[in-house]
């Protein structure tokens, strides 16, 4: 009979080790899974923060285009006004300039004299003076939103 006891041992102390082998595997799959887990999550959450950070941006962006967008629409209407005045005659444009033959040696004592005057311009010349006029607001308008978007990028 003692050999049978032998073998009873023997595959008792074989399962055993065996049961312990695949506990020690199981649990290394296991945190090998958690800790990738755990990786997958934080990259998730990361992942979630810069979506928000974007649509952020892009919702100032937004904002900020709609009033850019405004500030231009009022100067070009207030540019296409003072245009359609000038075209029916109500409105006359005027500059003022300074006389290039004079120079600023001479030194009078009466202060009210000096070399300034105006002068009216045909409509050609003050719709010319018109257009770029709108020409340079829309620079400046594109310039303001330009530096306003960047000078926010880099705060952020």
């Amino acid at each position: 009979m003692k050999p049978y006891i032998n073998i009873f041992y023997f595959s008792i102390t074989f399962v055993f080790l065996s049961l312990m082998l695949a506990l020690f595997y199981y649990r290394s799959v296991y945190y090998e899974y958690k800790s990738m887990l755990s990786y997958k999550a934080k990259l998730y959450n990361l992942e979630r923060i810069t979506f928000a950070k974007e649509h952020e941006r892009q919702q100032q962006l937004m904002i900020l285009d709609e009033s850019k967008t405004k500030a231009l629409y009022v100067a070009e209407k207030n540019n296409n006004l003072l245009r359609r005045q000038l075209i029916s005659g109500s409105r006359r444009m005027y500059i003022r300039g300074k006389c290039a033959g004079m120079s600023q040696a001479h030194n009078h004592t009466t202060s009210s004299m000096d070399y300034d005057s105006t002068i009216q311009l045909s409509k050609n010349a003050g719709q010319n003076v018109l257009d770029l006029r709108a020409a340079i607001i829309r620079d400046n308008a594109k310039l303001s939103f330009l530096q306003k978007y960047i000078s926010e990028q880099y705060q952020n």
